[in-house]
């Protein structure tokens, strides 16, 4: 994507550090903005949902903001989507964090809490990201994909037929996903260096590919 081409839209809903990403797909060549209204999300080429705090905090804004369902018929339409720290986990079904709150439900599963007495929490700084045997595309030319993360809680089981990287923290706990047309990370690439830069212009090359 250039800034002549797609346009990708940043879902600002209170939740997230989002300069920081906006800056880092600028310097990739994207044509940004940020989406403040659900009409927004239904004329972006593709999405961003980024965000730091609460799962059951996320996920009232997004429903206060009315941003729920055209996420979603963005994501069914399958258009280009991109969700990192928070953003990951409220595409599952539910949190530890905040029982009694739906997430999004794109993908099954449950976000657990890491155990704080057998492990510092949160788990903070670089860690390596494991693949799994699927060859994601967005590891491409990164020998060593060190990452850095800042998280209380994880997702450690998922549908196995679904491209997935793997970290380990004490124990293991998945990473990042991706289908053809989603790619989601628990941890920071916008913090994560060269290795940030290079997984999201990977991610960018594969959505440019798309029909």
């Amino acid at each position: 994507m250039t800034n002549t081409g797609p346009v990708l839209g940043i879902v600002d809903y209170g939740a997230g550090n989002l300069y920081s990403v906006e800056k880092l797909f600028r310097y990739l060549g994207c044509s940004v903005r940020r989406i403040d209204t659900p009409s927004d999300i239904a004329n972006s080429d593709g999405v961003i949902l980024p965000g730091v705090g609460a799962f059951g905090y996320g996920m009232h804004q997004l429903n206060q903001r009315d941003f729920v369902a055209p996420i979603l018929d963005h994501i069914q339409a399958k258009k280009p989507f991109i969700g990192l720290c928070l953003g990951f986990q409220l595409l599952f079904e539910s949190s530890a964090e905040s029982p009694g709150v739906s997430g999004l439900g794109v993908f099954p599963g449950h976000i657990e809490a890491i155990d704080n007495t057998q492990l510092v929490v949160p788990h903070m700084g670089w860690n390596q990201l494991h693949d799994t045997g699927d060859s994601p595309y967005y590891l491409q030319g990164i020998d060593r994909p060190l990452v850095y993360f800042v998280h209380s809680y994880w997702l450690q089981t998922i549908d196995p037929s679904m491209g997935h990287t793997q970290t380990k923290y004490g124990q293991s706990f998945v990473s990042s996903i991706w289908t053809p047309t989603v790619f989601a990370a628990q941890f920071h690439p916008e913090k994560s260096g060269q290795v940030g830069v290079q997984l999201l212009r990977n991610v960018m090359r594969h959505f440019a590919h798309l029909k």
